[in-house]
């Protein structure tokens, strides 16, 4: 698989912007090289339903504007249809531990979780927030909406709170020091 495809991978992978610099980083090319590729693959992308958006020095896969109409079709057809079991299952794995980032609810779900986070948002049910890392990563909470939709003022009133968080936790730290005892062995 040429670099052009691993890269167009990890950016849908990923469904948020990235920097050329941590993409060259990922493939371990120079910055120059990457910005290269970049600009590659966004041509290649011209006749096709997607399209590389370059902004400062950050890279975004998004749909192509030429099928906005289909897309603007499906997310109504999303926002007024029932959340799915899935959409539930995250959206209380958002609520119960938040902030969170997408890398911790997909460990938990163990699936990727983009396109449920889209319709959350979308729904506004959830928002983003940047995360301090300075990564570009993004960390997910529940929406005052949504908390008022709930009929509660604060997370801390969901019913089995502290229960719930302390057996995140624990998830959590049994994860960390399987990690240390593999890396000791």
């Amino acid at each position: 698989m040429n670099l052009e495809s691993k890269i167009e991978a990890v950016l849908f992978f990923k469904a948020d912007p990235m920097s050329v610099a941590d993409l060259a980083r990922i493939f371990s090319v120079s910055d120059e090289e990457m910005q290269n590729k970049v600009e590659s693959l966004a041509k290649s992308l011209m006749e096709r339903g997607l399209t590389l958006i370059q902004n400062g020095g950050t890279v975004t896969l998004v749909t192509d504007a030429r099928v906005s109409d289909v897309i603007e079709r499906i997310t109504q057809e999303e926002i007024s249809g029932e959340l799915s079991r899935a959409a539930k299952e995250t959206l209380a794995v958002i609520t119960y531990k938040n902030p969170i980032s997408k890398r911790e609810i997909d460990y938990i779900r163990g699936v990727n979780s983009a396109t449920i986070l889209k319709s959350l948002s979308l729904r506004g049910l959830i928002e983003r927030e940047s995360c301090l890392a300075g990564d570009n990563a993004v960390l997910y909470k529940p929406s005052a909406d949504f908390l008022a939709y709930l009929g509660i003022s604060k997370v801390d009133e969901l019913p089995e709170h502290d229960k719930i968080q302390e057996k995140i936790k624990s998830l959590f730290l049994l994860d960390e020091k399987e990690e240390k005892d593999t890396e000791n062995e």
